[in-house]
């Protein structure tokens, strides 16, 4: 995509299904969960993927939760 899209543009690229997951797991606080959805993100967008990650090993869920709300 364009060096211009925004974080919730490309969340939006995203399968929903995989958001979802994504949520729930958050929701749940199940870090293994978590990076294991973060890991099939990673194959559709690294850069997402990435900041994903370093929110969930902070443990910055509620950061989380909103980029996960559609």
């Amino acid at each position: 995509g364009a060096a211009g899209e925004s974080l919730k543009e490309k969340m939006a690229a995203l399968p929903e299904t995989l958001v979802n997951q994504l949520h729930d797991a958050t929701l749940s606080a199940d870090l293994d969960r978590m990076l294991e959805v973060i890991h099939q993100i990673e194959k559709l967008d690294a850069d997402v993927a990435g900041r994903m990650r370093s929110l969930a090993e902070n443990f910055e869920y509620h950061k989380l939760l909103v980029m996960t709300t559609r």
